[in-house]
């Protein structure tokens, strides 16, 4: 039978419902893209038993069910149901892997040390929530032959594991009803000898190389009494402790920090320690130690001495020093079953002292003391609390809903709240060393080979980032330690401003991709940002950013694709090229996701960038990497971005047009005038005429700003208003070579001079034109009479007196005409067409 081991922690510790839990938003996102697995891991025909255990009181028997086991033992995502105490609660877990690709497991014998990783069954391990409690925390292992839950959420902390050596029997109770064998003894904490501790707050600035976040791997070594305590079986002892460290872990990454484990040393033999004093131990270690390559070293012993724990401040990279000690009660005797609560206390505890977090109810925090359960315990035993300099005795800072993993509340009756985890402060201090660790494992900037995943359907959300001091990079590690798996999101130049931490609350860089990503061609879409008239096809891949705080300042943006998200474009636009990609990047929020056809999404949310030789405002430039594209440039906002191309292979925008009117002044002449809102990559406008509606003529130029985001404004004249049915349009030309037409206007003011009568209309070639103008002019009186052609070239003119009048128009050729009228009251033009 196989073993799945899925632990819960309460008691007096009760495991992680974090305000900021990052493990839920991991758990989210992968739930937002992929359904888990649904098992049935309990059978549900199997009637539960009562039974008793010194250590606990009652708890329930249930049946394991064997096949569910091995489902889970294959899935990534997985999903079950739990009943505990008439309850029902659901269960969803996504795997991920701590331990370091070149992790061994080794026996110490006598000193001799012999590698037997081969032998070892080291499981899987996931973490996850309870579904409807966003606090919830559980965490899940499995291996060939045990299985070990451990559920926490606000209110209710319980643990399901094997019932010793009855098969596929497991118990179920709640840990807070668990009774340590005996009292344990405080942590010490040591100070590295003739060294001064600075436990100020590290600012994370990441000017050097290296990895913000990067993994801390951790070397285990199990004493003998562990060894003993678990069978005298190697196989069992790196059971609980990987067990022990999922949890440990899991409690770390909640706070938004990464350990991995290296290795496990396992002592099969008699090793010399006292057991007097967690001191003790730790010296004999410190001589005594393994060739560990871990950056911490962690002595786990399980002997009933209740030592408690005892470690080195803030040695994260220091090779001497960068031990700790806990003494965990490993089994109860007399069931012998693992117990969780304490054990995973004390090694996280320690753990956080190695990397830099002093105690609670010390004088090292804003406030003084966080808590002071420390030292109101240090009081009552008649010794000086560590935090005697700051705290208030008469009204001591005793947190009702329990302290922090850094405090001494298990030596209080509020206990340790796993749900509160490190801490803000704490959190932040360890934070900071590890991301200004200058010996920690890490992939360096731009080292990423096969950057982009073929998978449709999938957002992929970084969680790890990396710089050389200009570029950050945002990769996702695949929840495992492994370099080769990592996938790069993302890289942003910030030009040193400050958009926020990857830890932060709702910060996100992902890259989705569509549910056909790999075939199909592109996305046909119509968004109204668009008003190249030609067809527009999206790329199925695109970037979501929502940074802490927006920069002030354009920022560099690198964003990769696939050679075959351009192929897939090139099968809608076959004449085109990688110079024929568009890049949009959004400048307010909206949602960029292609299969929804980027509708309602306004020219003013997005800025357009074509291909050029270096990155700018209005250009990217490419560079391959291994198989993939990496595209860059500048981005004023960071909200996300896409990819796409016209069937012209033109830009998308390439003209907005915010006005266009033409007005008769007060010459009798033609004011045309309008403004861009927005120009892209803009060559030329030409401003055509037309009297018929259907036939235009050029009559002017002018040449484009070219990229402006705000517009320009433009004009041009006519000398004569050829009043009536003239209309003007744009005919405005992009440098790629798309052509876009304005609407038509029609000439304001317009009189179309009704009222004057013309005839024969059409004139044939032997006639006279008779004029009318006694609807205008009630007495006769001296008008001016202009003729002009369609191109407004003036072709006749008459000075006449009188209402009536016959102008001889003979000689003049074939086609449309405009005869002005003038006179010190009004003007007037009338249309007529000259015939053969």
């Amino acid at each position: 039978m196989k073993r799945l081991i899925l632990t819960c922690i309460a008691g007096m510790i009760s495991v992680a419902a974090f305000a900021q839990n990052e493990i839920n938003r991991v758990l989210q996102q992968r739930l937002a893209v992929e359904s888990p697995e649904s098992v049935l891991l309990f059978q549900p025909q199997f009637s539960s038993s009562v039974i008793t255990i010194p250590e606990v009181g009652e708890v329930d028997e249930l049946l394991i069910n064997d096949y569910a086991i091995q489902q889970i033992r294959e899935a990534n995502l997985v999903h079950f149901p739990v009943q505990f105490e008439n309850e029902d609660y659901s269960l969803t877990f996504y795997e991920h892997s701590f331990v370091e690709p070149d992790f061994k497991v080794v026996e110490v014998n006598n000193g001799i040390e012999t590698e037997v990783t081969d032998a070892i069954q080291i499981g899987k391990h996931y973490r996850g929530g309870v579904d409807g409690y966003i606090e919830s925390f559980v965490t899940l292992s499995v291996y060939e032959d045990e299985v070990v839950l451990l559920v926490s959420m606000p209110g209710k902390q319980f643990t399901i594991h094997p019932n010793g050596s009855e098969n596929g029997r497991y118990l179920a109770y709640e840990t807070k009803e668990i009774v340590p064998p005996a009292p344990v003894e405080a942590c010490s904490v040591l100070e590295v000898p003739n060294t001064t501790t600075d436990l100020s707050l590290v600012q994370n600035n990441l000017n050097d190389e290296g990895c913000g976040g990067a993994n801390v791997p951790i070397s285990y070594v199990a004493d003998f009494d562990t060894f003993q305590d678990f069978g005298s079986s190697t196989n069992s002892t790196v059971n609980y402790i990987t067990s022990l460290a999922n949890q440990v872990n899991a409690l770390f990454a909640a706070d938004g920090i990464e350990l991995t484990m290296q290795e496990v040393f396992v002592n099969s033999a008699e090793d010399g320690y006292p057991h007097t004093s967690s001191i003790d131990d730790l010296d004999h270690f410190q001589i005594n130690r393994p060739n560990t390559s871990g950056i911490l070293d962690q002595l786990i012993s399980t002997n009933n001495s209740n030592l408690g724990g005892v470690a080195y401040l803030n040695v994260l990279c220091n090779t001497n020093f960068n031990i700790g000690y806990s003494n965990t009660f490993g089994t109860f005797p007399a069931v012998n079953i693992p117990s969780y609560s304490w054990d995973v206390n004390v090694v996280a505890h320690e753990l956080g002292h190695n990397l830099g977090s002093g105690h609670t109810h010390g004088c090292l925090w804003s406030s003084g003391t966080i808590d002071d359960c420390g030292n109101v315990a240090f009081l009552n035993a008649g010794e000086t609390p560590e935090g005697a300099a700051c705290w208030d005795e008469f009204s001591p800072k005793i947190p009702s809903d329990g302290g922090t993993v850094m405090s001494y509340c298990h030596l209080n009756s509020v206990g340790v709240n796993f749900t509160k985890g490190f801490g803000d402060e704490p959190a932040a201090r360890i934070r900071s060393r590890i991301d200004n660790a200058t010996c920690l494992p890490t992939q360096s900037g731009g080292d990423f080979e096969g950057l982009v995943p073929d998978d449709a359907y999938t957002t992929i959300t970084a969680n790890r980032i990396c710089t050389d001091g200009v570029w950050t990079e945002y990769i996702f590690d695949n929840d495992t330690p492994e370099f080769d798996d990592d996938i790069l999101v993302m890289s942003i130049r910030t030009n040193g401003q400050n958009i926020g931490k990857i830890t932060d609350p709702g910060f996100e860089v992902s890259v989705t991709s569509t549910t056909d990503a790999t075939f199909g061609g592109g996305l046909a879409v119509d968004p109204d940002y668009k008003t190249n008239p030609n067809d527009f096809f999206l790329g199925k891949r695109f970037w979501t950013v929502n940074p802490t705080t927006q920069p002030s300042q354009p920022v560099g943006i690198r964003f990769p694709i696939k050679q075959g998200d351009v192929d897939q474009l090139l099968d809608n636009v076959p004449t085109g090229d990688l110079d024929a990609l568009v890049v949009l990047s959004l400048t307010e929020a909206a949602d960029f996701d292609p299969e929804n056809g980027h509708m309602n999404i306004p020219y003013t949310a997005l800025d357009e960038y074509t291909s050029g030789g270096s990155a700018s405002d209005v250009e990217y430039s490419t560079r391959n990497v291994g198989s993939d594209i990496v595209l860059e440039f500048n981005s004023e906002k960071l909200f996300g971005g896409a990819i796409g191309m016209m069937s012209n292979e033109g830009n998308v925008t390439p003209y907005v047009l915010q006005s266009f009117s033409a007005s008769v002044n007060d010459t009798f002449g033609v004011d045309i005038n309008w403004q861009s809102a927005k120009e892209f990559n803009a060559f030329r406008y030409f401003l055509e005429k037309s009297f018929n509606g259907s036939e235009f003529q050029e009559i002017a130029q002018r040449p484009a700003q070219g990229f402006d985001d705000n517009g320009a404004a433009y004009s041009a004249d006519e000398e004569f208003a050829f009043v009536g049915e003239t209309k003007y349009r744009l005919r405005m030309v992009g440098n790629k070579g798309t052509v876009i037409f304005s609407e038509e206007i029609t000439l304001a003011d317009a009189d179309f001079g009704d009222e004057v009568q013309v005839y024969p209309n059409p004139l044939q070639a032997s006639d006279r034109l008779r004029v009318d103008l006694r609807a205008i002019l009630p007495t006769s009186s001296a008008t001016n009479i202009n003729i002009y052609n369609i191109a407004g070239q003036a072709v006749r003119s008459f000075e006449v007196t009188g209402q009536i009048i016959d102008l001889d128009l003979d000689g003049i050729a074939t086609g449309t005409y405009f005869l002005l009228l003038t006179n010190e009251n009004t003007s007037k033009t009338v249309k007529f067409v000259k015939t053969n």
